[in-house]
């Protein structure tokens, strides 16, 4: 059996030292004492007796689920308490003065132990590392640790207080920004979650996020602060979707917790709802509803009725099938829900669900127009009915997430094949029209926001965007037509948009983006955003800047550091048509200086990462099927173009195509012999191997700004026969001619010759 340690270090867990051994207390004193000379004043610390429980021993110090863990120590009193293990309740199985014993529960997480007494005080914290079973086809995460990260991956989830951006890139990186009303958002905290995410929420000054491993609760203030200690957490278990919100029948303080489980646990036929109490920093386990399920059915949102005992979930039974549904629980019991009734909601799966009074909001994925629809909320045995539908232009199995923000405003987004791909529609209405929509930079995956009446817009949206990262735009609902407003730059947050290659230099690291174009960051501080350089938004252009751009080059030369990047169109998709773009990078950013014509080449829907600066006026660029083709550059009379033998077709026609197609390179240099190492991705019945090298000569010298036309003699040097059929996704070369290659089945290295 595989064993992972769930490790998020919550507060009062101490690294190294002695386990469970309490600090004495100290009294801070003054007092006056007579003397020959006089009175003295004197000063000092005196320790005093600990007051209430104190662990001094837990045995044993590492556990598995269900096994007993027995504490010793003093002061636990004779009247039961309960045990505290990163912040869930435990009920100890015995209870005495000086020893308490209990077995850790199925959700138990490594941290810090306490006990609390029956009259309310705790224990300071001990360590009790808890090993949960790693089914073996689950996702494995980099050492269960939460860490600071330096460039994370693209915007995928986004949450928001009213003051500050939380949001998810990558799956496993959260960020926390303080919004600004004018100029960029201050960047207060960015780590690595130590699990896929499924899911943020954040209610009352906590933020709750759900993945593949459990529950981490963490406070605002925390992360506002840059401080990223969990208060709560629970394992053990594979979540997509949670719910927060307070009690409608008032038996419970604090709120309650519904947590749906995707896919039945290893080895198990069973799916669960989950819930809990959180209060006081702590939770508490009230219940779960769990039935029998085939291998591949799952279970992805989930919402609680504020004005009613009940749940709701939404899954599938299968994948292709038209078999959706939306389960509604009957929670009056909260130790045992019950199913109250089934709703069949054949090929549409809801994949997003948001409640606020009677009223169920529910984003859909579904082959279509329809992108929202609501229904009404009962109270007792009568189920919940569909009231309404919001319709849009026709997308290809979109998924559709939304957010209520009042009692006036939702606001939605689109993912995947749609334009437009975002919505404002009225909460409580009628019709099937959106009040308002827009396009984003690419496709939404996320959208957040509040309402925040000013003179100029009636509140605030973010978007988590695949290409662009966290975006900012007004809207406008009352007094008139609804619309929303978009700022020149969207008040983007770069760090969030997809990022296609990377260049590494001796003072910076260079990024290709697919929806922020070219941006560069200081390679010593990496979080430090106000050493970031990037390119202005204009999209005002008939072109519309930055370009997506996957895949740059660097080099310094008399007339500064330049940049040369492969852009395409502005776009939902890379589309068939590739640009050249030319940039300088100056002590404020980088700007765009020349762009070459657009040119059609066939199978470049995917981008390339292949861009390499060969000779000082000369760049080869990966066209996919096409091979790669050269440009010349002019800094002088700012242009970029292409070189006259490659315009009509790229280099090494006789190696690539529709079943081998170019995705990156790299140069090498052997004396006065210059090649291109090529990788690409070749087909499983193409029998051309993925890893090919070329041979470079200029029989009339390199082309440069004043020989552009200088005649380039591409010839094919050899191919590893051994990568036929395989893809080369990234490759190095080093100067003395190691190749190191990344492909789907692994690693290698080789020597060119």
């Amino acid at each position: 059996m595989i064993s992972i340690r769930w490790a998020p270090r919550l507060p009062g867990r101490r690294p190294g030292g002695r386990r469970g051994v309490r600090a004495p207390a100290w009294q801070f004193g003054f007092g006056l004492r007579a003397g020959a000379g006089g009175m003295a004043l004197t000063v000092g610390l005196t320790a005093i007796a600990a007051a209430g429980p104190r662990i001094e021993r837990i045995e044993p110090d590492t556990a598995a689920p269900g096994e007993r863990v027995a504490v010793s120590g003093a002061g636990f009193g004779g009247t039961p308490g309960t045990v505290l293990l990163s912040g869930l309740r435990i009920t100890p199985e015995d209870w005495a003065e000086q020893a308490i014993a209990f077995r850790v529960p199925a959700d138990g997480v490594t941290g810090p132990l306490q006990v609390r007494s029956a009259a309310g005080t705790v224990s300071e914290a001990a360590s009790l590392t808890v090993d949960h079973p790693l089914a073996p086809d689950q996702f494995a995460p980099m050492g269960l640790a939460i860490a600071d990260t330096g460039l994370p991956g693209a915007a995928f989830l986004v949450e928001t207080d009213g003051t500050h951006l939380y949001g998810v890139t990558g799956f496993e990186t959260l960020v926390t920004y303080a919004l600004r009303e004018d100029g960029p958002h201050a960047l207060r905290s960015r780590f690595y979650l130590n699990q896929r995410v499924g899911d943020i929420r954040v209610r009352g000054g906590y933020l709750y996020c759900v993945g593949d491993h459990g529950l981490l609760v963490f406070r605002c203030a925390d992360l506002q602060a840059g401080r990223w200690d969990p208060v709560a957490a629970i394992a053990g278990a594979a979540f997509m979707g949670v719910d927060i919100g307070p009690d409608p029948a008032g038996e419970h303080g604090g709120v309650l917790l519904a947590l749906s489980e995707y896919a039945p646990r290893h080895g198990t036929d069973l799916l669960r709802v989950l819930f809990y109490r959180f209060e006081d920093e702590t939770l508490e386990r009230l219940g779960v509803f769990t039935r029998t399920v085939a291998a591949g059915e799952r279970q992805f949102a989930v919402a609680l009725d504020p004005q009613n005992r009940k749940a709701y979930v939404s899954g599938w039974s299968s994948l292709l099938g038209a078999d959706r549904y939306l389960l509604e629980l009957d929670t009056g019991d909260l130790a045992a829900p019950v199913l109250n009734h089934r709703e069949e909601t054949g090929s549409v799966l809801i994949s997003d669900m948001e409640a606020r009074g009677a009223l169920l909001w529910t984003g859909v994925a579904v082959t279509g127009g329809e992108v929202f629809r609501s229904y009404t909320l009962h109270a007792g045995e009568e189920p919940l009915e569909q009231s309404r539908s919001i319709i849009s232009g026709f997308g290809w199995s979109r998924v559709n997430r939304l957010t209520i923000l009042d009692d006036q405003v939702t606001v939605g987004c689109s993912w995947f094949g749609a334009r437009p791909d975002l919505f404002l529609f009225t909460t409580y209405g009628t019709g099937t029209t959106p009040a308002a929509t827009h396009s984003t930079v690419d496709w939404a995956f996320d959208i957040a926001g509040h309402a925040e009446k000013t003179a100029t817009r009636d509140g605030r949206v973010f978007v988590a965007d695949e290409w662009g990262g966290f975006l900012t735009l007004d809207y406008r609902a009352d007094g008139g037509a609804a619309e929303f407003l978009r700022a020149p730059d969207y008040r983007q947050i770069r760090a969030g948009a997809m990022t296609e290659g990377l260049q590494v230099r001796a003072d910076r690291i260079y990024v290709a983006g697919r929806g922020a174009g070219v941006w560069s960051v200081d390679r010593s501080d990496l979080a430090d955003e106000a050493q970031w350089r990037s390119v202005a938004w204009d999209w005002d252009r008939e072109k519309p800047q930055p370009h997506p751009v996957s895949g740059l080059c660097v080099r310094d030369t008399p007339e500064g550091r330049l940049i040369a990047a492969m852009g395409h169109e502005k776009t939902m998709a890379w589309g068939s048509q590739i640009i050249g773009l030319l940039y300088r990078e100056t002590e404020s950013g980088i700007e765009l200086m020349a762009e070459s014509e657009s040119i059609t080449v066939a199978g470049t829907m995917n981008p390339t990462i292949g861009v390499a600066w060969m000779e000082p006026d000369l760049v080869f660029m990966a066209t996919r099927r096409d091979g790669f083709r050269a440009y010349v550059v002019d800094p002088d009379a700012p242009s970029i173009r292409w070189h006259r033998d490659c315009r009509e077709t790229g280099f090494g026609g006789d190696v690539f195509g529709a079943a081998n197609v170019a995705i990156g390179f790299e140069p090498y240099t052997d004396g006065e012999d210059r090649y291109l190492v090529v990788g690409s991705a070749s087909g499983l019945l193409s029998g051309i191997p993925a890893l090919n090298v070329f041979r470079i000569a200029y029989p009339e010298g390199a082309p440069d700004r004043g020989n552009p036309d200088a005649p380039v003699v591409v010839t094919h040097a050899v191919g590893l026969n051994c990568t036929v059929g395989r893809t080369v996704h990234r490759l190095h070369v080093s100067p003395s001619g190691l190749v190191a290659i990344a492909t789907g089945q692994g690693v290698a290295v080789f020597h060119v010759e």
